[in-house]
């Protein structure tokens, strides 16, 4: 292959942001168009350079071609469309039975989530496993916000040796459990930023109901003494998201992606704050939408600071 038709190749494959099966698919078909070209312009007496530079401007600017391919491959199937919604489907009926409240059950949900998102992850992450991803971060979201709470609540005081060695192990519990959180998010970053963004769709909903359900102490202790009422808001919001991310898969265009996922981010977060606190105000809401937008941008801005990486 001439070097100019391999570099073209490569920005094609830079700017493509399709899954690596898809992204694979399409580069090969191509170069083989590109090498027909190629030989049908060196029989006609080009030479070897400007057949393949000829080549590479038939078929036009690489980000051109780039959004094409996208727009022609990027249409998940309903079986990738339903895989990504089912978490948020299995939250919807976890809080709607109440059977989230049930150790066993939920801890059961969170080790298979966990390993459907590891063997995803391990199999050149296709598009659908990013939502399982992203509830994989809420354990970790949970075990940040409890060290966080803890050590905020006992740095006063502390002067026994075992107090001491007991305040290490919550700071080294956070410091683990954000690392690992920030370096999922870098590697799904350097993927596409937008993936980013669908992974962590359900965050600001899981960070909501976490304040709801014990502002003041550990929103995991005393689970089965709050009110049925407040399972009710999650398993809506739920049912939102797997409409939005159904809706995502199934999208072709990039810009119509991003628009859902946004949308889905303004409607879910007010959404849930209204039905957990029941008296929070218009502006307040408002203003709860525009953080989820942000939040949901933020990878986008992440993206031009730490690069875009397609071999992620």
């Amino acid at each position: 292959m001439r070097p100019e038709v391999s570099e073209y190749l490569q920005e094609i494959r830079f700017h493509l942001r399709l899954d690596p099966k898809a992204t694979e698919h399409v580069i090969e078909e191509l170069d083989s168009h590109i090498q027909e070209k190629f030989i049908d312009l060196r029989q006609k007496g080009s030479s070897e350079k400007e057949a393949a530079q000829l080549a590479i401007e038939s078929f036009g600017q690489a980000n051109d071609i780039a959004n094409l391919m996208y727009e022609a491959f990027a249409q998940g199937s309903w079986t990738n469309a339903g895989l990504a919604a089912l978490p948020h489907l299995a939250l919807a009926w976890l809080f709607a039975s109440h059977l989230w409240r049930n150790p066993f059950v939920a801890g059961t949900a969170i080790l298979l989530i966990a390993l459907v998102s590891a063997i995803g992850w391990r199999n050149r992450r296709p598009n659908w496993v990013y939502t399982w991803v992203g509830y994989s971060l809420l354990p970790l979201l949970i075990t940040m916000y409890l060290a966080g709470s803890t050590l905020l609540q006992k740095t006063t005081g502390i002067a026994e040796f075992k107090q001491w060695t007991w305040f290490l192990g919550v700071f080294v519990l956070l410091i683990g459990a954000v690392t690992g959180f920030l370096w999922i998010i870098y590697c799904v970053i350097k993927r596409d930023w937008v993936l980013a963004s669908l992974m962590m769709l359900p965050l600001p909903a899981a960070f909501c109901w976490m304040l709801a359900l014990q502002p003041l102490g550990n929103p995991m202790r005393g689970v089965n003494s709050t009110p049925l009422q407040i399972d009710s808001p999650v398993a809506l919001t739920g049912l939102i998201l797997a409409t939005a991310v159904l809706v995502f898969i199934r999208l072709r265009t990039r810009e119509a992606k991003i628009v859902t996922l946004l949308s889905a981010g303004t409607v879910s977060l007010p959404l849930i704050a209204h039905n957990l606190w029941n008296t929070l105000g218009p502006l307040i809401l408002i203003c709860l939408a525009f953080v989820a937008i942000l939040f949901l941008l933020l990878p986008k801005r992440l993206e031009s600071i730490i690069g875009h990486d397609y071999a992620h």
